[in-house]
């Protein structure tokens, strides 16, 4: 019924040519033949819906038509003509975002320099108003002096003459202080508008990191699959670069940390594209460690358009170790671009080593591979972006290392996870002291 209806606008809105609702309902027609897997009949809808999006102008209805056409592609497995199209997408998201940004940091920068300036110019004017009277005052004294000396008559006439022009400099130094409190006025109501835009730039990158903390899972969510466990989630501003993520693969569960290029925006963008690619990749049945790697570095490096690793190719990229754990939590494979596999055992400490690639472009690329562990109760599995270690100390600026990280999970790993967790955060506060983070945090634990 909603498709005749739907169907009926568009023929009466092509005879109008409102390209605004005919893109709303043919991408409306579209997700309903994509629901019903009628992907010719969406590509159809969902084409219409991008050429009328494009003839209005309209960014955020050509994002939607990029999306619902790249979707369709994928489960058509047209993955490099579903790939453009995400990038595409994404070009129209990231459009609209700078053009918001830009017109908000100019507008703050306008009102900036138009405050600077009547400051300036208020400051001016009262040091010539000040200096103009008291060359004024000096003339005045000195007629008032000879005067004086010629006849006292003389002295009433010049001292009437001086009492009328006092009187209409009052007036007119009045009128000055009543214009000068205007632009004060003026001035304070610049001001306010000066923090409002601050607000709304903050509550831009606050919505922004809520974004992002909804993609990732949550501690209850990760304690589906491990009772004791922690997240140890600190980013360096207010969004990240790094990120977690876990997600159910046929009993079995994926387990990724990982550090993304940049810090705040830009590699919070980055770590929302890895999410969003892992969502795809093992959504679809991938549950080998390394090959889920091996698919998710090529499907970035199409995204961003690394074709070869020379230097005019971008390095964005991400360092990554993921786990698959099987459903019986018995063993799990491992496989890591940059960042290793630790765990306890028995009291002692163990590592697996990562491959030497990133997600990404690279020189010296080698396939991802898979590295099986057998678990035993009571292991303790740990798994850390750069961030923690690479922190420096206040006084000597000497970093963490590896070597102190291990040292502190040797030193706490008897304790429940929820508590490591607590200790981390104090021994990294108490070797920062008073200097600025460094970089986005991500530490995730786990008791087998």
């Amino acid at each position: 019924l909603a498709r005749k209806e739907y169907q009926e606008c568009l023929d009466d809105l092509d005879i109008i040519g409102d390209y605004d609702l005919l893109s709303d309902i043919s991408i409306k027609m579209a997700k309903i033949y994509y629901d019903e897997h009628k992907f010719d009949l969406a590509m159809q809808h969902a084409s219409s819906s991008l050429d009328y999006a494009k003839r209005m102008g309209s960014k955020y209805a050509t994002m939607n038509a990029y999306n619902m056409i790249a979707d369709i592609l994928y489960l058509q497995k047209r993955y490099k003509d579903a790939a453009e199209n995400y990038r595409s997408q994404i070009v129209c998201n990231d459009s609209i975002f700078s053009e918001q940004l830009t017109q908000k940091l100019f507008n703050i920068q306008f009102s900036a320099d138009q405050y600077k300036k009547q400051t300036e110019i208020e400051k001016m004017e009262q040091e010539k108003t000040i200096m103009e009277q008291a060359q004024k005052n000096q003339r005045y004294f000195i007629f008032a002096l000879l005067g004086g000396i010629l006849t006292v008559v003389l002295i009433l006439v010049i001292l009437s003459v001086n009492n009328r022009k006092v009187k209409r400099l009052n007036t007119q130094l009045q009128e000055q202080k009543d214009e000068l409190a205007e632009r004060n006025a003026r001035i304070e109501e610049q001001q306010k508008i000066v923090l409002k835009q601050q607000k709304q730039i903050s509550d831009s990158i606050s919505y922004a990191q809520r974004i992002q903390t909804v993609l990732m899972p949550t501690q209850q969510e990760f304690a589906s699959v491990f009772t004791d466990k922690f997240i140890y989630y600190n980013p360096r501003n207010v969004v990240s670069g790094d990120y977690f993520w876990q997600m159910d693969c046929n009993g079995c569960q994926v387990i990724v940390v990982a550090d993304c290029t940049g810090h705040g925006v830009p590699g919070a963008f980055m770590s929302m594209l890895g999410i969003c690619a892992l969502h795809g990749i093992v959504g679809h049945g991938e549950h080998s460690a390394g090959e889920i790697l091996n698919q998710l570095r090529d499907l970035i490096k199409t995204l961003l358009r690394q074709t070869s690793a020379d230097d005019s190719n971008p390095k964005d990229g991400m360092d990554i170790a993921l786990l698959v754990v099987n459903s019986d939590r018995s063993y799990l494979e491992y496989s890591g671009g940059n960042i290793p596999l630790i765990y306890i055992r028995d009291g002692e400490l163990n590592e697996i080593k990562p491959s030497r690639n990133p997600i990404g472009v690279y020189r010296n690329e080698t396939p991802f591979e898979s590295q099986r562990l057998d678990l035993k109760p009571g292991d303790r599995i740990y798994l850390s972006s750069d961030g923690y270690p690479s922190q420096f100390r206040e006084g000597d600026r000497a970093k963490i290392k590896m070597s102190g990280y291990k040292q502190i999970l040797m030193k706490i790993h008897q304790l429940p996870m929820a508590e490591q967790c607590k200790r981390l955060e104090e021994e990294f506060y108490a070797w920062k002291g008073s200097i600025g983070q460094v970089d986005d945090i991500c530490v995730a634990g786990f008791l087998v």
